[in-house]
């Protein structure tokens, strides 16, 4: 690499990118997920999840530590969510679309059983509580 050239990872420390808004496709699939009443009860446990993760964290929510917490260490030493993996996603995009989460920044993923280790993840800070999520 030259002097003149930036190298793209200090690009992206100095100014993380911002995520792309959801398309009418990723919202339609996300409405689903979150009104299926299947999964009332894994909302719940993510959204208690989160409110507390950031509870501990002054208002940061990280999403390896909010996993971390929904997991379960089984008898032969393998761990895994109590929820469903798909409604994570889901339910960050639905809270962040109300406002109740902001993105502040990117971490590096550690979920090794969705094999996402070592990609980036959205981290977010709690604006409010949320009502009805």
């Amino acid at each position: 690499m030259s002097d003149g050239q930036l190298d793209l990872l200090d690009v992206l420390a100095a100014e993380p990118p911002r995520p792309r808004p959801a398309g009418p496709e990723v919202d339609a699939i996300c409405a689903l997920l979150l009104g299926d009443p299947m999964h009332a009860r894994d909302r719940e446990r993510i959204v208690t999840a989160l409110v507390e993760d950031a509870r501990r964290h002054d208002g940061h929510v990280d999403p390896n530590r909010v996993r971390v917490s929904l997991t379960r260490e089984n008898a032969d030493g393998s761990a895994d969510l109590v929820v469903f993996p798909r409604l994570l996603g889901a339910t960050y995009q639905a809270l962040a679309k109300k406002g109740v989460l902001e993105l502040t920044g990117w971490t590096t993923s550690t979920d090794t059983r969705g094999r996402n280790v070592g990609r980036p993840a959205r981290s977010y800070r709690l604006t409010r509580l949320p009502e009805d999520s």
